[in-house]
């Protein structure tokens, strides 16, 4: 009885402000008269001549699995820092020419210099991670698009290699069934993706993400807690530059120990101390990290 005249007699006292904010503000009242608290903590907010075909086996290192990725607990926090919350432009080479192998346009990339390039793809990467709900490491995309084609985004290989991640017909269509995000292509089939992308960086960044998703996944279901354990350590934001030589090795089937992975891992390995995971604003200072993946 007592108590209830208490909690009666403090309603009564409220400011009639308190009326108006409605119900939480006299829920969070009466928690304080029971003497408890709560906190609700905010979720961490959590991305190729050279690639095989989707259809290919994936080749596995023994070395990579025994030794350079072992099983462990997923960290509690991200590491990665939160990427700038610019949009790039959907079709930012609409109008550009490209000849065989090079950018001829003088006002598209053929124009920009190696670092604007590496920016605008940084750019586009963090833009892909924020739509997928991922923390794939930019810097790692970098290697490869500077392996692949110098940047260029109107390569065409012999085989049929498209883009400046120069990814195969046959596994960019396997790799858009892993969920297309970007806006206006996610309505597209894949025919028509691989050949808009020509007027779009973001697209091409997506489409190597997917691909980069897929190998992933491959590696998930074929080796259980290994596999699952890179998927998770990448994809998260947490991947040590072991892992991402494992994934360079599914991601052109060399495995692990090839020419390709080892020249990737280099330049990772070189960026990671040059750059944040996330940024756009680089320098010169990156170009030599760039000629380890030749």
């Amino acid at each position: 009885m007592f108590q209830r005249y208490c909690i009666q007699l403090l309603v009564l006292m409220l400011p009639l402000s308190a009326f108006a904010s409605g119900r939480n503000y006299i829920s969070n009242g009466f928690i304080m008269l029971q003497g408890s608290s709560e906190t609700t903590e905010a979720a961490p907010q959590v991305g190729v001549s050279e690639v095989t075909s989707a259809s290919a086996a994936v080749a596995d290192s023994p070395q990579a699995v025994s030794s350079s990725i072992r099983p462990e607990a997923r960290p509690a926090g991200l590491t990665t820092q939160t990427a700038p919350r610019s949009t790039p432009s959907l079709y930012d080479m609409r109008g550009c020419t490209y000849g065989r192998g090079s950018t001829t346009a003088s006002r598209c990339y053929g124009s920009m210099s190696t670092v604007d390039r590496a920016r605008r793809i940084m750019n586009a990467v963090n833009y892909i991670n924020r739509l997928h709900e991922t923390h794939f490491d930019g810097r790692y995309m970098l290697c490869t698009g500077y392996r692949e084609s110098n940047f260029n985004p109107g390569a065409r290989g012999a085989d049929g290699e498209r883009g400046m991640f120069q990814v195969m017909a046959a596994t960019g269509r396997g790799a858009l069934r892993y969920g297309v995000e970007l806006p206006e292509f996610d309505r597209m089939n894949s025919e028509n993706y691989m050949t808009r992308m020509a007027n779009s960086t973001v697209a091409q960044v997506e489409l190597s993400f997917l691909v980069l998703k897929m190998k992933l996944a491959e590696a998930a279901a074929a080796s259980s807690t290994v596999g699952r354990t890179l998927q998770t350590r990448i994809m998260s934001g947490n991947g040590s530059v072991d892992h991402y030589r494992t994934l360079a090795g599914k991601y052109n089937g060399g495995g692990y120990n090839s020419t390709y992975a080892r020249k990737i891992s280099s330049c990772y390995s070189c960026l990671r101390g040059k750059m944040s995971a996330t940024a756009t604003n680089i320098g010169t200072e990156i170009q030599s990290c760039l000629n380890k993946a030749k």
